[in-house]
């Protein structure tokens, strides 16, 4: 179990390193394309300068060249060392002027990314970074991935030994090896928990925090193996299948539990269809006059029964699940669109028709909900737990009591609804 964590550990390390080097592959280009554009900027507001000082035949002052340099590469807050004007004469400032801010700029881009990569991590990477004249993308490369292996390999070691004092407490027989108990210890490897002070409750609060994800080193096992991705595909598709099949056994095992004392003519219309259809006309006129829970005898009946009510609880988990998604996204996405329809008069500025871009980012917007909403319910179709496991109830849970004297038309109704019983139930029970 441990070889297992350490090689997820090391597997998700892998994949942010490389999640890492592919943004700086490309870094550098972009920050040399701002950096020339400002060199530009800067360049043009000095050659005014020098056009400006010839016709008004005034002194070139090295001072207000600078400031209007950087004023016009909109970085006025870059400071200049008092000594770097005695060193510039008319001839060297622009070039000098332009070395200061690709210094400043690649710097402070240099910086960016390290905070970057440390928040995209979680962790806090320490390095030095040398002074700009020599500096090296490549070699600052280098200096993040050394501090992220560091600092990753550190937090692993925590890890592997909260893990191990984990293995110790839950592992102490053989029945603690079984599948369903080394299935629950996968999941507790992986998730660990922290204690925080929220400032605004003044309360500790304890939060789970995923040590590291099992889905890169599951990538790599499978690799190794050398599947086509057909098979593999196949016997995903099976397992989930199967792990489907399993789930709506354990909720029908669950309600007829919750209906053993209920009878099969007592159950509301619905599911009595559904019976009926599972077990026939003939074998469900036979058990309609019995209870849920004398069916135990009659393995396959009972059998046959459960797999139904599972059946139909799925159905109604799942529709519950599409609605409870699908409604949020949809809420979401109409705020979004309201929000495009104010902003999108914008783009009469950049030379576009409002019209043609509120279409098109409309229906980009369109095909990103249908993709949230799938991703949505598939994400959680396996994981999703209501409040309440089902709606179904027995007719006989819904009625009155024999023994109870049914309450006066304009008596609250024995439901408890707060209602008058002749707005209620009175009509269901037959009532005048």
């Amino acid at each position: 179990m441990l070889s297992v964590a350490k090689g997820a550990s090391d597997s998700a390390r892998d994949q942010l390193l490389k999640i890492v080097e592919t943004q700086l592959e490309t870094y550098p280009a972009r920050v040399q394309e701002r950096v020339e554009a400002k060199r530009d900027a800067a360049g043009n507001a000095f050659d005014e300068y020098r056009e400006e000082i010839k016709t008004h035949e005034v002194a070139f002052e090295p001072r207000s060249a600078a400031q209007k340099m950087l004023e016009a590469a909109e970085t006025s807050g870059l400071p200049l060392r008092k000594e770097f004007f005695a060193e510039q004469t008319e001839r060297t400032l622009k070039k000098a002027i332009g070395d200061e801010i690709e210094a400043a700029i690649g710097q402070d881009s240099a910086i960016r990314f390290l905070k970057w990569a440390a928040a995209r991590i979680g962790l806090d990477l320490k390095v030095a970074l040398p002074p700009w004249s020599e500096f090296d993308w490549d070699g600052f490369g280098d200096l993040i991935r050394e501090a992220v292996i560091t600092a990753y390999d550190a937090r692993t070691e925590r890890h592997l030994a909260e893990i191990s004092t984990l293995l110790d407490e839950r592992l102490r027989g053989l029945d603690d090896v079984s599948h369903d108990a080394l299935g629950r210890l996968l999941l507790d490897m992986a998730l660990g928990q922290s204690v925080t002070f929220n400032k605004k409750t003044h309360r500790r609060e304890t939060r789970l925090n995923q040590r590291f994800p099992y889905v890169y080193y599951a990538a790599q096992l499978v690799a190794r193996q050398d599947r086509k991705r057909d098979d593999l595909l196949k016997d995903v598709l099976a397992h989930l299948r199967q792990a489907q099949t399993e789930q709506q056994l354990y909720w029908g095992e669950t309600e007829l539990t919750r209906l053993s004392t209920a009878r099969a003519a007592e159950l509301d219309a619905e599911t009595q269809a559904g019976l009926r259809r599972a077990l026939g006309d003939a074998e469900f006129e036979a058990v309609a006059s019995q209870s849920l829970g004398s069916l135990n005898g009659t393995q396959g009946l009972r059998d046959r029964v459960r797999a139904e009510l599972g059946r139909q609880l799925a159905h109604g988990l799942h529709r519950q699940l599409m609605l409870g998604v699908s409604g949020q996204l949809w809420v979401d996405y109409l705020t979004t669109i309201e929000g495009l329809r104010t902003s999108i008069s914008l783009e009469a500025y950049a030379q576009r028709d409002p019209l043609t871009a509120y279409k098109s980012k409309a229906f980009d917007l369109f095909q990103q909900l249908l993709v949230d909403m799938r991703a949505g319910v598939v994400g959680r179709l396996f994981t999703y737990r209501p409040r309440k496991l089902t709606e179904l109830r027995a007719e006989v849970e819904r009625a009155p009591s024999a023994a109870k004297k049914a309450p006066g038309r304009n008596e609250p109704c024995w439901c408890g609804s707060g209602k008058k019983y002749k707005n209620c139930h009175m009509a269901a029970d037959g009532g005048k």
